[in-house]
């Protein structure tokens, strides 16, 4: 090897050392790079992954979480029954009833009537039950018959079912054995037989049949 070759030699290795130092850090930035890469990928597959998983957790419980508070539970032939406080059996049915969501002892009823075997019946369109209270909101026309064989009409009365007492805020209209009754609103109460009537009331008596 010739003195120039030996030269050429030692001006060439710098050179060599300097790439071989940049290849290093190349390959260092490299391996840098594709862990990242492999890194953002399972990220991603985690976020895809969770929300799969989410997305079927959400269908299984059927959105029983995401209802809103005013949903219903409908019933079809609903009957309630208890007694009241003479320990006479009432009974309570309807076409339909849809239980609130939000209280559960408010339940709204389609065609109801209430059934008292010793006081009479009361029917309405519509009505709403309250369970815990034991009363019966009814709408509408209003259909009020009682045992002394009197029918009365109105728009709304609210049945207080435990004491016998059906109250109303609308007029009313009542035909019996004895005659005809309108008024503004009303009070029926079944413990003493009492009828209060308020806000404009008219009366017509019919005159005794003439004994034989």
């Amino acid at each position: 090897m010739t003195s120039e070759t030996v030269r050429d030699l030692d001006l060439w290795a710098p050179h060599r050392q300097l790439s071989l130092a940049q290849a290093r850090k190349r390959s260092q930035i490299v391996k840098w790079m594709r862990l990242a890469l492999v890194a953002c990928a399972i990220i991603t597959l985690g976020i895809f992954l969770g929300y799969v998983a989410r997305s079927a957790y959400d269908s299984a419980i059927g959105g029983t979480e995401a209802l809103p508070s005013d949903e219903m539970v409908i019933m079809l032939n609903p009957r309630f029954s208890g007694r009241d406080a003479k320990g006479d059996l009432y009974v309570i049915t309807a076409d339909s009833a849809e239980r609130r969501r939000a209280n559960n002892d408010l339940i709204d009823l389609v065609n109801p009537k209430l059934e008292n075997a010793r006081s009479g019946d009361v029917a309405a369109p519509l009505g709403l039950f309250n369970r815990a209270i034991e009363t019966l909101d009814l709408f509408e026309d209003v259909l009020m018959t009682d045992a002394r064989g009197y029918l009365f009409h109105s728009s709304h009365a609210k049945v207080e079912i435990k004491t016998g007492k059906v109250i109303g805020m609308s007029p009313l209209e009542g035909t019996g054995p004895i005659g005809d009754i309108t008024a503004g609103s009303y009070e029926l109460n079944d413990s003493d037989d009492s009828v209060l009537l308020t806000g404009g009331v008219r009366t017509i008596i019919l005159p005794a049949e003439p004994s034989e």
